[in-house]
């Protein structure tokens, strides 16, 4: 893997972890009561809070593992980028919804360009 390829792949995977803290922040502030999502049913902010739980063990497990060989790893991180990045802007949007958006196609660049890196060169034939 050449210098640049190396260093956007560990960039992508710290950017990932970075994200895995976010949600996992997100998650432990609306279970707390910190955080408020406004008049809800507290059975909605519970499996908000596990689905964002969720989305935190997947992204550090991404984090661990993406753009080691493995592709089927490093396609199942941008899919799931995606998804996050599109269900950043899905609802109601706010400061946060953008920074979150903004923040996981900085991470989806950086992995994209990383995977297209990490690619053997062709020969010129």
């Amino acid at each position: 893997m050449r210098h640049e390829a190396t260093l956007l792949a560990t960039v992508a995977r710290i950017m990932l972890a970075a994200d895995c803290v976010l949600w996992a922040t997100f998650a432990i502030l609306l279970l707390t009561g910190t955080a408020s999502v406004g008049d809800v049913d507290p059975t909605v902010i519970t499996v908000m809070a596990v689905l964002m739980a969720g989305n935190a063990l997947v992204l550090g497990v991404l984090a661990w593992q993406v753009l080691r060989g493995h592709a089927f790893v490093d396609y199942a991180a941008v899919i799931v980028l995606t998804v996050n990045a599109a269900l950043s802007i899905a609802d109601e949007v706010g400061a946060m919804d953008v920074a979150a958006f903004a923040f996981q196609l900085v991470v989806l660049v950086l992995l994209v360009l990383g995977i297209r890196g990490s690619r053997p060169e062709r020969s010129a034939l």
